[in-house]
């Protein structure tokens, strides 16, 4: 092989280096993507608990202070 051929050669590995590293890089950003639009939709799933158990809560101390009213009387 001379100087040229092993130029080639090298450049040739480099370039397929390349490519690799962009498609992995893509699917790292899509991987990324799916993790953050994960992470946003339990903020949105553990915020909406809170709030349902927050009603059922107060719907509950209502009710038991509805009935101890009407068992008292």
């Amino acid at each position: 092989m001379d100087q040229n051929d092993l130029q080639h050669h090298i450049d040739k590995r480099f370039d397929s280096l390349d490519s690799r590293l962009e498609r992995v890089e893509e699917k790292l950003d899509d991987h990324l993507s799916r993790l953050a639009h994960a992470e946003a939709s339990i903020e949105w799933i553990r915020g909406h608990a809170k709030v349902v158990t927050i009603v059922i809560l107060s719907v509950a101390g209502f009710l038991a202070s509805l009935w101890a009213g009407i068992a008292s009387s």
